[in-house]
């Protein structure tokens, strides 16, 4: 009710916090830790690449809330982006865009604390699956866009009338 209804209504901005500097689709690399301490989650770690991350109200972060269980040791959780300790480190180029404010950043959590209802699921291997379905559908939506757009200036090129130059040099056929 606090961040999905809001977020469907547009008045809240959400994010995907899954990819980290070592670990992307293989969600078995994620360092990112999510204690509990008594009626807290206090989580540290860093995510990368991640979208919407200047303008979200929000995150859906996955981190390891058990490191002995596998990918069953993996939790979500939501993360509102006021919370103190939760900082945009930086904005990032992905594929040559920078598209910002929305674009992509690295965030870093230090010592953020956040309540244990704002778990959105446990630890399941659903979760990690899910989360490497959505970071491989993501990559090839944001591939699929950067091969068009590679192709715009061939595109453009080929409008341009027999002889034309540009500074000087031909950029058609004669």
């Amino acid at each position: 009710e606090r961040f999905l209804v809001p977020a469907i209504r547009g008045e809240m901005v959400g994010a995907i916090g899954v990819t980290e500097p070592t670990a992307g689709s293989d969600v078995s690399a994620i360092k990112t830790r999510a204690v509990r301490d008594g009626d807290d989650w206090v989580i540290n770690g860093q995510k990368m690449f991640i979208t919407n991350a200047a303008t979200a109200d929000f995150f859906c972060l996955l981190a390891v809330t058990d490191p002995d269980a596998g990918y069953g040791g993996f939790t979500q959780i939501i993360v509102p982006t006021n919370t103190p300790g939760f900082r945009v480190e930086r904005m990032l180029s992905v594929f040559g865009y920078d598209e910002r404010p929305i674009g992509h950043a690295e965030v870093v959590l230090e010592n953020v604390r956040v309540p244990v209802e704002n778990l959105i699921a446990g630890a399941t291997t659903l979760v990690a699956v899910a989360a490497v379905i959505a970071v491989i559908g993501y990559r090839v939506f944001k591939s699929e866009g950067s091969a068009g757009a590679g192709g715009a200036p061939a595109d453009v090129t080929a409008l341009l009338p027999k002889g034309a130059r540009i500074v000087g040099t031909a950029v058609a056929g004669d």
